[in-house]
């Protein structure tokens, strides 16, 4: 049987490094998706506890949530597709290295579900200022990965 993916990032829904993501994914089982409805890299490993959070629907397995990465995963592992075995993250527009993993939403998710018994990795991608990103390779490498 296939496995079963939690997509997220924090880049937002509509980021092109979630549909690089999607694309990679789709080929290795069922992918479901949980994405912040904007950007929110550099927001660490915060969850919202002081407001109700909206989850919007935006089409097939695709989710926006009005709340951070990390919530996407609890959201996502608890309420949306519960039997996902894995939370994968990205691809970020930038690399997460060094110390940048502590600040990192898309490694937060990523830790929230490990904390939460899944699998996870975090895909990011290093760029050169002002240097933009080939998205088809970093989905084909993220689909090496995978």
């Amino acid at each position: 049987m296939a496995a079963q993916f939690l997509l997220t990032n924090d880049d937002g829904l509509e980021h092109p490094g979630m549909a690089a993501l999607e694309s990679a994914m789709a080929a290795h089982g069922a992918t479901s998706v949980v994405a912040p409805h904007t950007m929110l890299s550099g927001c660490s490993h915060q969850v919202t506890v002081w407001r109700p959070l909206e989850l919007t629907q935006a089409g097939a397995n695709r989710h926006a949530l009005d709340g951070t990465p990390a919530d996407c995963a609890r959201i996502g592992l608890t309420h949306v597709a519960p039997e996902c075995e894995w939370v994968v993250s990205g691809i970020n527009e930038g690399g997460n290295l060094g110390a940048d993993v502590y600040i990192s939403g898309t490694v937060a998710a990523v830790r929230e579900g490990v904390l939460l018994g899944r699998r996870g990795i975090a895909f990011s991608h290093y760029r050169r200022r002002k240097a933009s990103i080939d998205w088809e390779q970093a989905s084909r490498w993220a689909d090496e990965v995978a």
